[in-house]
């Protein structure tokens, strides 16, 4: 196995992680919606979801782009993948301690 197919498990493997993390703090938003009292807070929230449903659509678009171009370009694109996904979750998780905190 060469260092270029070593890293493009660990990075698939990572954003299917991260992908699953994504779900559970989506799901646990969703259901603690009514407990963001603070408007700061609740625009924060209706910007993210609106991230998040633009990503879900540009994540699909990017899947089918590793598909179609040329072997060369997946590790970059899974690489910008995994780093967009990261961020996302990060800004959700933010959310979430909020909410905690309250």
């Amino acid at each position: 196995m060469d260092l270029s197919t070593l890293l493009t498990t660990i990075i698939t493997l990572i954003f299917i992680i991260i992908s699953f993390q994504e779900f559970r703090l989506n799901r646990f938003l969703r259901l603690h919606q009514q407990e963001i009292a603070a408007a700061d807070q609740m625009l924060q929230w209706q910007r993210l979801l609106r991230i998040e449903s633009i990503w879900n659509l540009a994540t699909w678009v990017i899947i089918i782009l590793l598909f179609i171009l040329p072997d060369h370009y997946f590790l970059l694109l899974a690489s910008l993948l995994l780093l967009a996904e990261t961020l996302l979750v990060h800004q959700m998780d933010r959310i979430k301690s909020k909410i905690n905190q309250h």
